[in-house]
C-alpha cells in the first residue's frame, strides 16, 4: 500500500532564500521604508528589492513576485548581471509556489545560463536543485536525479553545508517516491546532520517533515506524527506559513489513516485555508484530494466527489501527473458510490491509461536489480578466484617447506648414517617426487576447471548484457510512443483552442449586429424603409448565430455518438433548390453565379433518407464554396449513377485547398486558415459534419482541389425509393383565432412578450401562467379557455407533467407545445405524448398562426 506524504519537493526553496528565516514585520517595514527613501535607479535599489522579496517569500507570494519583477527589470536596464541571476531564481521559486511550472522552469533555465556566465557555483547549484524539483512534479525521475546529483557535486566542491543537505534531502524524496524507503531515510539523516552543522532551522524543520513522510510511507504512524509535530513547532516559531500549511496537511493524513476523522478534517481544512490564502494551487489540490478520501472512508460519496472534482481541475491546469492519477481513481470510486457507473468506468479507464503511461516503475526496479546482481556476482566471482589463488600459493609454499625440511633431515641423517640409510633416502626422494607429480596434475585440473568457469561467467555476462539492451529498447519504444501521444495531444489542444476562438468570433459577430441594429431601432425619426432594412439585418444575424449554435451542438453529438438517423420521404431537388435560393443574396453580393445541372425528374426526386442531415450536407457544401470564392461561378450537379446511387457534386472557382491540408480537411476543427488574420468565417466543423452525415447515410465523399483554381467536392448516397402513394392535397386550415381565449404557459418574459405581440393582431384574450402548476390552476378557474400554448421546460412543473394532468381533467382543450427541439425524432416524440401540435423556437409567425388555426 502506497501512502506517501509527498510534499512537492519544497526543500529546494531554501536554496533560493539561504539564510532567510521568518518574515518579521519590522524587517519588512524597514526595507519598505528604505525603498521609499532610495528612489535612485541603481544597484542599491536592486539589492533592496531582492532583500524585500526574500523576506516576504514565506508570507506573501504575490508581493514577492511584484518586487522581484521590479528588481529583474531594473537589473536588465542597469546590465547588473548578478541582480538578474538572483531575480531569475526567485521568480522561478514564486511561479513554482503558484504551480505555474512552465514559467518556473523558464526562469530557472535563464538563471542557469546567467550563473554559468558569472561562474557562480552557488547559483548553479541552487538552480540545478530547483529544475530537479520541477521534473519531480512532472514525474520525470531520471531527470530529477540527474539535476539533484549535479547540485550535490557542486555543493561538495564548495563545501556548502546547507546546499549539501538540501541535495541529500531532495534525493531522499525521489527514493521515497520510488518506494526505496530505507535509502530515502539514510539520505534524510545525512541531510539532517549537515543542516545542524549549518544551524539552518528551516532545513532542520524541512528534514523532520521528510522523515515523517518516510515513516508514514512505512505505516509507522506514531513515528510519523512525532516528526511532523517537531517540524510544525519550528515552522510556527519562524512564522513560516508554507511550512505550517504542509505540516497541517500531513498531520491530517496521519489522523485519517488512524480513523480519527474529526481531527483529520480539522487539520485538512486549516491547511486548505492557508493554501488558498497563499495562492498555492498544488497544495490546495492535495487538500481537496485528502478530503475526498476522508469522505469516501465515511461513505459520503457525494462530498467525496465534489472535492475530488476540485482537485482534478487544478491537477489538469498545473500538469501534476502524480496528483491527476490518484484523483482519477478517487473519482471512479465516488461515481460508483453515486451509482453513476458510466462516469465511474470512464475515470477508471483514464486512470488505467495514465497509470500505464507515466512510467513502468516495476521494469525500472527489475533493471536496477539485474544491474546490481550482475555487479555483485562479478565481484563475488573475482573474490573467490583471488582466494583460490592465495590458497594454492600457500599450499605450494607449505609443500616446498615440507620438502625442504625432509631433505634437510635426510641430509643430516645421511651425514650421520650415510651407509645405513642410503636405500631409505632413495625411496623417500622417489616418494616425494611422485607426490609432486600428483600435485602438479591436480593443479592442471584446477586450472582447466577455472577456465571452464570463466567461459560460463562470460556467457552469463553476455546474457545479462543482452537482457539489458532489450530493456533499453523497450524503454526507447515506450518513450517514442509517449512522445507521439504527446504531440497528438498537443495538436488536438491547438485545434480545439482554435475552434473555441473561432466559435467566440462567430458568436460575437452576429451578436454585434443584433445588439447594434436593435439599438438603432429605438431612435426616433427612422423611416419605414430604414427600419425594415435594420430588421432584415437583425434577422440575418440571428440566422447566422443559429447556424453556429446548430453546428457546435451537432459536432458535439457526432463526437459523442449521440446522433441518430431519422428516415422519411425526402425530395432532394426541392432541398437543393431551396438551399440555393437561401444563398442567392450572398452569391449576388460576391458576383458569383450558381448553376444547377439536374438530371433527375420530379418522379424520382423523392427518396427515403434523413431530411435534416441531407439538408445540412447541401447547405455546408454550398456555404463553403461561396465562402472561399471571390468571384466566378459554382456548378452543382445532381444525377443518378449506373449503380443506382444519388450523385451530388459542388464545384467552385475559389482559392482551393493546399495539398498539405487535403488529407486532414475533413477532420474536426480544421480550417484552411487559422489565426487572427483569417479572412473567412466559420468554426471549422462544416466539412467534418458533412463527412460524418454522409457516412451515417451509407454514402461516400471525396475532394479534389488545386490551389488558386478551385475545389470539387463529390458524394454518393444510396437510393431507397419511396413507395407509391396517393397524392395528398394540402390541408387548408380555416380555424378562426379571433374571439378566442388563449392560455400561454411560459416562464421566460421575452418569449411571452413575443407571443403577446404576435397575437395582439387578433381579437384574442391572453392569460399567462409561469409554470405548469399555475396553468392547471388558471384552467380550473377559467374553463372557457380555447387553446393552451405550453412551454416544455419550466420550473415547479414542466410541460410534460402539465399536459398529462390537463388531458386527464379537460381532454377536449387542445394543447400546443413550444419546443427548442429541431431533430425530427425529438419532434415525433412530442406528437406521441398527445400534444395537439407544436411550434419550434425561434418561432415563425406563419407557423404559429397555422398551428393555432389547425387545432381550433
Amino acid at each position: 500500500m502506497k501512502q506517501l506524504l509527498s510534499r512537492t519537493a519544497f526543500v529546494f526553496l531554501y536554496l533560493c532564500l539561504v539564510g532567510i528565516l521568518a518574515a518579521q514585520s519590522t524587517k519588512i517595514d524597514s526595507l519598505q521604508q528604505l525603498l521609499k527613501q532610495n528612489t535612485k535607479a541603481d544597484t542599491n535599489q536592486v539589492k533592496t528589492l531582492l532583500k524585500l522579496s526574500r523576506t516576504l517569500f514565506s508570507v506573501d507570494i504575490d508581493s514577492t513576485l511584484k518586487y522581484t519583477i521590479k528588481a529583474y527589470e531594473l537589473s536588465r536596464q542597469l546590465n547588473y548581471i548578478h541582480g538578474e541571476a538572483k531575480a531569475q531564481n526567485i521568480l522561478g521559486a514564486c511561479y513554482y509556489m503558484k504551480s505555474d511550472y512552465a514559467k518556473a522552469i523558464k526562469y530557472f533555465k535563464k538563471s542557469l545560463q546567467t550563473n554559468e556566465i558569472l561562474g557562480n557555483k552557488i547559483g548553479l547549484s541552487d538552480t540545478y536543485n530547483n529544475i530537479g524539483a520541477i521534473y519531480k512534479i512532472e514525474g520525470n525521475y531520471p531527470k530529477t536525479l540527474e539535476y539533484f546529483q549535479k547540485s550535490l557535486t557542486i555543493d561538495k566542491e564548495i563545501n556548502d553545508l546547507s546546499g549539501i543537505a538540501g541535495s541529500y534531502s531532495n534525493i531522499g524524496i525521489v527514493y521515497d517516491i520510488l518506494e526505496e524507503h530505507p535509502n530515502a531515510l539514510q539520505y534524510y539523516l545525512n541531510a539532517l546532520q549537515y543542516y545542524k552543522k549549518a544551524n539552518n532551522q528551516i532545513g532542520i524543520s524541512d528534514t523532520y517533515h521528510n522523515i515523517g513522510n518516510n515513516y508514514f510511507s512505512q505505516n509507522m504512524l506514531s513515528k510519523a506524527l512525532e516528526y511532523f509535530q517537531k517540524s510544525l513547532e519550528i515552522y510556527q516559531k519562524l512564522n513560516n506559513k508554507s511550512g505550517i500549511t504542509w505540516s497541517y496537511y500531513n498531520i491530517g493524513k496521519v489522523y485519517r489513516v488512524q480513523n480519527n476523522y474529526d481531527l483529520a478534517q480539522e487539520y485538512f481544512k486549516k491547511s486548505l485555508a492557508l493554501s488558498v490564502e497563499a495562492g498555492n494551487k498544488s497544495q490546495e489540490a492535495k487538500n481537496y484530494k485528502e478530503l475526498s478520501l476522508l469522505y469516501l472512508d465515511l461513505n459520503k460519496p457525494a462530498k467525496a466527489n465534489r472535492y475530488a472534482n476540485k482537485a482534478y481541475a487544478i491537477a489538469r491546469a498545473t500538469g501534476d501527473i502524480e496528483l491527476l492519477r490518484s484523483v482519477m481513481k478517487i473519482l471512479s470510486t465516488s461515481y460508483a458510490g453515486l451509482n453513476q457507473y458510466k462516469k465511474a468506468y470512464e475515470y477508471h479507464v483514464e486512470y488505467k491509461n495514465l497509470n500505464d503511461s507515466i512510467f513502468n516503475k516495476e521494469n525500472f526496479r527489475k533493471f536496477t536489480k539485474l544491474e546490481y546482481q550482475y555487479k555483485y556476482e562479478k565481484e563475488k566471482e573475482a573474490e573467490r578466484l583471488n582466494q583460490k589463488k592465495k590458497e594454492e600459493i600457500l599450499a605450494k609454499e607449505r609443500m616446498y617447506q615440507k620438502t625442504f625440511r625432509t631433505i634437510l633431515i635426510v641430509s643430516l641423517l645421511v651425514a650421520i648414517l650415510i651407509i645405513f640409510f642410503f636405500i631409505w633416502l632413495y625411496r623417500d626422494k622417489k616418494k616425494a617426487n611422485d607426490l609432486l607429480i600428483q600435485k602438479n596434475s591436480e593443479i592442471l585440473k584446477q586450472q582447466e576447471l577455472i577456465s571452464k568457469q570463466n567461459v560460463e561467467i562470460k556467457k552469463r555476462s553476455d546474457e545479462l548484457l543482452e537482457h539489458k539492451n532489450h530493456l533499453e529498447e523497450i524503454v526507447q519504444q515506450r518513450t517514442a510512443a509517449l512522445v507521439k501521444a504527446k504531440e497528438k495531444a498537443e495538436e488536438s489542444d491547438r485545434l480545439k483552442s482554435a475552434f473555441l476562438n473561432n466559435v467566440s468570433h462567430e458568436f460575437r459577430t452576429p451578436m454585434n449586429g443584433i445588439i447594434g441594429f436593435s439599438s438603432f431601432l429605438t431612435e426616433p425619426n427612422l423611416s419605414p424603409d430604414i427600419q425594415e432594412e435594420y430588421a432584415s439585418l437583425i434577422n440575418q444575424s440571428c440566422r447566422q448565430l443559429l447556424n453556429v449554435v446548430n453546428d457546435t451542438v451537432e459536432i458535439s453529438k457526432v463526437q459523442s455518438r449521440q446522433t441518430e438517423i431519422t428516415k422519411s420521404a425526402v425530395n432532394v431537388v426541392d432541398i437543393i433548390n431551396n438551399t440555393i435560393d437561401g444563398f442567392s443574396d450572398f452569391a449576388e453580393q460576391k458576383s458569383i453565379k450558381i448553376k444547377l445541372h439536374n438530371a433527375i425528374d420530379r418522379v424520382n426526386a423523392e427518396i427515403i433518407s434523413d431530411e435534416y442531415k441531407f439538408e445540412r450536407i447541401v447547405w455546408h457544401l454550398i456555404d463553403n464554396a461561396l465562402k472561399f470564392s471571390y468571384s466566378g461561378q459554382i456548378t452543382i450537379t445532381l444525377k443518378t449513377t449506373e449503380q443506382n446511387q444519388l450523385f451530388f457534386q459542388v464545384e467552385d472557382t475559389g482559392i482551393g485547398i493546399p495539398v498539405s491540408l487535403q488529407d486532414v480537411v475533413f477532420d474536426p476543427y480544421r480550417q484552411v486558415e487559422i489565426g487572427n488574420t483569417k479572412r473567412f468565417g466559420g468554426v471549422g466543423v462544416g466539412l467534418s459534419l458533412t463527412k460524418a452525415y454522409v457516412n451515417m447515410l451509407g454514402g461516400e465523399i471525396s475532394l479534389k482541389s488545386e490551389k488558386d483554381k478551385g475545389t470539387i467536392v463529390s458524394l454518393t448516397l444510396p437510393i431507397e425509393k419511396v413507395e407509391k402513394r396517393k397524392e395528398k392535397t394540402d390541408k387548408i386550415h380555416t380555424g378562426n383565432i379571433n374571439k378566442k381565449t388563449i392560455l400561454i404557459a411560459e416562464d421566460n418574459d421575452l418569449n411571452y412578450l413575443l407571443l403577446e405581440t404576435i397575437l395582439s393582431k387578433f381579437d384574442t384574450t391572453l392569460l399567462h401562467a409561469w409554470n405548469g402548476k399555475e396553468a392547471i390552476e388558471i384552467l380550473s378557474k377559467e374553463p372557457a379557455i380555447d387553446v393552451i400554448l405550453m412551454d416544455l421546460k419550466m420550473p415547479v412543473m414542466d410541460g410534460y407533467e402539465a399536459l398529462a394532468e390537463i388531458k386527464r381533467r379537460h381532454p377536449g382543450i387542445p394543447v400546443v407545445a413550444q419546443t427548442a427541439y429541431t431533430v425530427r425524432a425529438e419532434l415525433e416524440d412530442i406528437n406521441k405524448i398527445n400534444f395537439d401540435g407544436y411550434v419550434t423556437k425561434p418561432i415563425k409567425i406563419s407557423n404559429l398562426i397555422n398551428v393555432l388555426k389547425q387545432v381550433l
